[in-house]
């Protein structure tokens, strides 16, 4: 652990000693009744530039000061501390030196990348050893040069930026690596393409961009692919698939997410006539997600509040927070991975399949009337990318049955069948099995021939196989549908049957009658009439 000095008149003080111009007016100038708040300057960095986090009415009597990446204040996120007394720097595990911290607490920032961007919390310890804590927001985008430069050989990706994101802000999905020769971009909401969750498309030739039935108006698509989100809320967030296809109509697809969190403003806004509430954000996660269990409306004559998981026992309680100390006490379900805010809303950082079930929120009033409050987190495993077993590499039209099986280690799944990237239909030929798993097209036509994908889902994630095309060998004088041969002397109209023992009674009856030198017209029947024989 590297650790520094300086004397505090000389600014901004970087694990290195570079020294850091500032204006030591402003930087000592203290009032101690103003509250304590973070400012960016810049709001808006971008890559490459510095961006300097200026603490402003930081109180005079101080012992030490630290500075921690994201809202909590945890040892193995603490970037870099300050001791007022001994003026020593020390660094901690997320530190990536090119941070440069001030005597009055400001942070320094040096070549900002996309990684940095994101919430920043500085917590401050007075000589009585009492602390107080703010947070701010550190925002960075892609420089130009960056944002237009179209990799074509890099895998195709998406970045959220900034990684989390408040309520009404701005989010962009950047795009790296979009091949040069894209044709037209398509953006779903989602994990799969879906024509009723497209939002927006954009033709490069002609520079047209469409609008889908899930574009919500507060989204703008880029040439290179990337996506611009205006004022996010939380419904925004989820996963994002952005379909690519090129000029040979080559596709390609990949999938981001966003994650939205309710804003500062709203953690404080505590309406009274509004009715208690508890919404999972997202509605389903996967295993390793963050989840948030928000409580909008809160009433503001709250003297504390117990999370309990399940039941409301002692032995489930998770957290108690008391409104008037700002004091947090554990219960024995408590798991380290819970974080508590104060209108209430507890967030839940790597949720596993245990974490599913029922929470309640037990609201002490500060009449002494209680209030519960229900809510349910759902978590999920992250589905595995499925395949295609057939158990014949080449089938005869009409003669043999087409079995194809979807293949998955997956439980708790859903499987559908795609067809030509549509939805399968499922007919008297075209038959499922009772798990969707096993696909039988018996007989086998010759426009049954196609690409076939099964996508295997849970209320969380899908996965899409590759391609099975099914290769159908057909006789080219066998008619396409019914297996009636063509030939001289024979005219007729002829409807698809899924019979075969019709198809073969007509080629009996053809043979017989050529053999007369006859003319004849055959109409199959598939239900009640039979075989029609006219104009002999």
């Amino acid at each position: 652990m590297d650790s520094s000095s300086a004397p505090a008149s000389r600014g901004c003080i970087p694990p290195q000693g570079l020294l850091l111009t500032a204006s030591l007016l402003t930087f000592w100038s203290l009032p101690t009744t103003a509250q304590l708040t973070i400012e960016s300057v810049p709001p808006n960095a971008a890559e490459g530039k510095n961006v300097l986090l200026c603490v402003h009415n930081l109180p005079a009597n101080l012992l030490a000061y630290s500075w921690y990446k994201g809202e909590m204040v945890d040892s193995d996120l603490r970037i870099v501390s300050y001791a007022t007394d001994t003026r020593i720097i020390t660094l901690g595990p997320a530190s990536n030196n090119r941070e440069a911290i001030c005597p009055n607490g400001s942070l320094q920032f040096q070549k900002v990348t996309l990684q940095d961007t994101g919430f920043y919390t500085l917590q401050a310890i007075n000589k009585d050893t009492e602390s107080i804590k703010v947070t701010g927001q550190l925002r960075v985008y892609p420089s130009l040069l960056t944002f237009w430069s179209l990799c074509t050989t890099a895998q195709l990706t998406i970045e959220s930026v900034p990684p989390n994101a408040a309520e009404g802000k701005d989010v962009l999905l950047r795009v790296h690596n979009l091949p040069g020769d894209v044709m037209v971009c398509f953006w779903y909401k989602g994990e799969r393409v879906n024509s009723d969750l497209h939002i927006v498309s954009y033709i490069a030739q002609t520079q047209v961009i469409n609008r889908g039935p899930a574009s919500s108006n507060r989204e703008t698509i880029y040439p290179n692919g990337s996506l611009l989100f205006q004022k996010v809320t939380l419904q925004d967030t989820g996963y994002y698939t952005l379909e690519a296809i090129d000029k040979n109509f080559q596709k390609k697809q990949v999938t981001g997410r966003l994650r939205v969190y309710p804003s500062l403003l709203t953690f404080w806004s505590l309406p009274t006539t509004a009715q208690f509430t508890m919404e999972s954000v997202p509605p389903n996660a996967v295993e390793g997600q963050d989840v948030l269990l928000h409580v909008p409306n809160l009433p503001g004559n709250v003297a504390a509040y117990h999370w309990y998981k399940g039941k409301v026992w002692e032995d489930f309680r998770l957290v108690t927070y008391t409104i008037q100390t700002q004091n947090m006490t554990y219960g024995p379900a408590y798991s380290g991975r819970e974080t508590i805010y104060p209108n209430g809303s507890l967030l839940l950082q790597n949720v596993t399949l245990n974490d599913t079930g029922k929470y309640v929120l037990q609201v002490i009033l500060k009449d002494y009337e209680n209030k519960h409050i229900f809510g349910e987190l759902h978590v999920y495993q992250s589905v595995t990318k499925p395949t295609i077993r057939a158990n014949n590499a080449k089938i005869r039209e009409s003669k043999d049955p087409a079995v194809l099986t979807c293949l998955t280690n997956d439980t708790g799944i859903s499987i559908q069948w795609l067809f030509k990237n549509k939805i399968l239909l499922v007919t008297d030929r075209i038959k499922l099995s009772q798990d969707n798993s096993t696909l039988t097209i018996d007989p086998v036509w010759r426009e049954d021939a196609g690409a076939y994908q099964c996508n295997v889902f849970n209320p969380a994630s899908s996965w899409i196989s590759n391609p099975y095309r099914l290769d159908v060998q057909h006789d080219p004088l066998r008619h396409p549908t019914n297996g009636v041969t063509s030939g001289p002397k024979t005219q007729g109209t002829y409807y698809k049957s899924e019979d075969i023992i019709v198809n073969r009674m007509a080629n009996w009856l053809r043979a017989q009658f050529l053999t007369l030198g006859l003319s004849f017209t055959v109409t199959l029947h598939r239900v009640v009439q039979g075989i029609n024989i006219q104009d002999i």
